[in-house]
């Protein structure tokens, strides 16, 4: 937003989501801008913006895309997301989850009670792909 109008252009919303990981199509860009741009100004408030991406973090249709997604949370790029963040991200983002079901889930991926969990960890046990010894 370097003109400080709270929007930004459809082209750079496809570029952000990109470098995020999530290498949306021309049909989906298409949708957002039927849905968000109901002026035709071929731009998108930041609001909108965080909307989307808070709701493809959570959406991911691969593996690797969950993985990308979850690095957004990795604020020390060391493959770990610490537990008050990933916490904070699956109780407020998205269609969020219940306390109850987010503590449960952490309690299983940090049984060890380091205070992170590894992306990978995450990634495989959404996935419900099994380490191999």
């Amino acid at each position: 937003d370097k003109a400080k109008i709270n929007k930004i252009s459809f082209f750079d919303l496809t570029q952000m989501l990109r470098v995020l990981g999530f290498n949306p199509t021309g049909r989906e860009i298409e949708g957002y801008a039927d849905k968000y741009d109901k002026a035709k100004e071929q731009t998108i408030s930041l609001k909108d913006v965080k909307d989307i991406v808070n709701k493809k973090i959570v959406e991911p249709d691969t593996f690797e895309e969950l993985v990308e997604a979850m690095k957004v949370l990795d604020t020390t790029n060391d493959g770990m997301i610490q537990i008050p963040e990933l916490r904070w991200a699956m109780t407020q983002l998205g269609d969020p989850l219940e306390a109850g079901e987010v503590d449960a889930m952490i309690k299983e991926l940090d049984s060890e009670n380091k205070g992170y969990v590894l992306i990978m960890d995450f990634a495989m046990k959404c996935f419900n792909i099994k380490k191999r010894d």
